[in-house]
């Protein structure tokens, strides 16, 4: 399945598209079925509610997040991995600020940042993957983010994998460039709630992974307070969004795997 078809489906299958879905059939239905219509707009009025308040969105995005913990210092003083791996996270095309040239995403500057400070730490050569989702004629995420961290962060060591498109993709190129190195164990750096799936299909792939999370969204222990958790805010609905969307991935990758075990 082509990654705008896959777009598209998500679309509709996650917030807030499934809510205007909801809204629309209430609308179409009112007449007809009054009380099926009322069920479906007051139903997609408090899941808007709900996902879109930080006492709902922080304890959904949590639940991936505190699956894998942060990286400890013992772990940092003795590395056994033989390399960093980071995920790219999307593009920022024709920024107007670098003179229309495409630059990587807030989220991916985020996923590098650590992957600098941890290559700093570990002296271990860096692998960023990511290829172009969208426009054939842009250039791969891979090269986009090494030229950030050797440009900005200064790290000289950067290998590249450009082909790739979807984390599973991310696996197995990886799996296949380490091969080629007689490299076999890796820091896995990307998003917190992003790791559980991206960890299980590098693991599938047959490389041993050192799970290294970043940007926790609300912390390990986060509590919400009254009453500003309990407002709605657009952050929150999209915090929700990305938690959904991680186990939708989740859900298809295992899927995918059930009807395709070798891929």
């Amino acid at each position: 399945m082509s990654p705008a078809v896959t777009r598209a489906i998500e679309s509709f299958i996650l917030p807030p598209g499934i809510l205007l879905l909801a809204v629309a059939a209430g609308l179409l239905l009112r007449r007809r079925r009054p009380l099926l219509a009322s069920t479906l707009l007051w139903g997609a009025l408090l899941l808007l509610y709900l996902l879109s308040i930080p006492a709902v969105a922080v304890p959904l995005i949590n639940t991936l997040e505190n699956r894998w913990p942060p990286l400890d210092e013992t772990q940092l003083a003795s590395p056994s991995a033989q390399a960093i791996v980071v995920l790219a996270g999307g593009r920022k095309p024709d920024a107007p600020e670098f003179g229309g040239s495409d630059t990587t995403s807030h989220l991916s500057l985020v996923r590098l940042r650590y992957a600098a400070w941890l290559q700093r730490r570990t002296r271990l050569p860096v692998i960023v993957s990511g290829g172009v989702v969208f426009g054939a004629h842009r250039e791969p995420e891979a090269l986009l983010m090494a030229r950030v961290l050797k440009q900005e962060f200064r790290i000289e060591e950067v290998l590249t994998e450009e082909t790739s498109r979807t984390t599973r993709e991310n696996a197995h190129r990886i799996g296949e460039l380490l091969k080629a190195r007689g490299m076999q164990r890796i820091y896995l750096v990307t998003h917190a709630f992003h790791m559980p799936r991206a960890a299980e299909s590098f693991i599938t792939a047959g490389i041993e992974v050192i799970p290294a999370p970043t940007a926790f969204t609300g912390g390990l222990g986060w509590e919400p307070g009254w009453p500003q958790d309990y407002l709605p805010h657009t952050s929150s609905l999209n915090t929700s969004y990305l938690a959904l969307r991680e186990y939708v991935g989740i859900l298809w990758y295992r899927i995918a795997r059930a009807f395709h075990p070798e891929r």
